[in-house]
């Protein structure tokens, strides 16, 4: 019970630093950037949770069937069962990669996203969307690996590297709006920058 605890809070704890690195995104952006960058972003939010959504889904499943089979004494099965849902993150998080920037327009209308509504905001929606693209199969290793890093005693690297992807975004997002003037594509990429750090 003490891994299904761990193991819970870890991936809980991942999913608060995914969520925090959106709201660090709005913040900065409607703080510096202006209200139609913000507002842009803003609408990218369903895109995002789909995102994290299909991240828990990879870490919950690898983490429940890993646990099992580590309290088995399995752990070589484990290990295999582990590279395997790396193998599928990654795949998933290119083929995801790939349709949207074959396809922007529907992977946002796919999501809910209201691209008819504020025509205005569409372009700050594609240069955030493209900035962030970068970033989601880190997103997803970084989803899939914490419980197990966890499970295997690591959850002060793991604590550390959430700490760190947030300090990353922040410092990012700040040298976009103060040095490098990248706008919404610039505010995306500092997200990825943060998950792959």
């Amino acid at each position: 019970s003490s891994i299904f605890l761990t193991t819970a809070l870890a991936m809980m704890f991942t999913e608060a630093t995914g969520v925090v690195a959106v709201l660090i995104d709005g913040i900065i952006a409607s703080q510096f950037l202006g209200e139609e960058l913000y507002a842009g972003i803003s609408l990218l939010r369903p895109f995002t949770r789909i995102i994290l959504v299909l991240a828990g889904f990879f870490a919950s499943g690898c983490a429940a069937v890993c646990s099992r089979m580590i309290t088995q004494g399995k752990r070589d099965e484990a290990n295999g069962v582990f590279n395997l849902v790396v193998f599928l993150a990654i795949a998933a998080a290119a083929v995801l990669m790939l349709f949207c920037l074959l396809f922007p327009s529907t992977t946002l209308r796919l999501c809910g996203v209201p691209l008819g509504r504020s025509p205005e905001l569409v372009p700050y929606m594609y240069e955030y969307l493209h900035g962030y693209l970068f970033g989601i199969a880190p997103l997803l290793l970084v989803q899939v690996t914490a419980p197990i890093l966890v499970m295997d005693g690591g959850m002060r690297a793991f604590s550390v590297s959430a700490i760190v992807l947030c300090v990353c975004d922040i410092t990012g997002d700040l040298l976009n709006v103060f040095v490098f003037h990248g706008g919404a594509f610039g505010i995306g990429v500092a997200t990825s920058v943060g998950f792959i750090v």
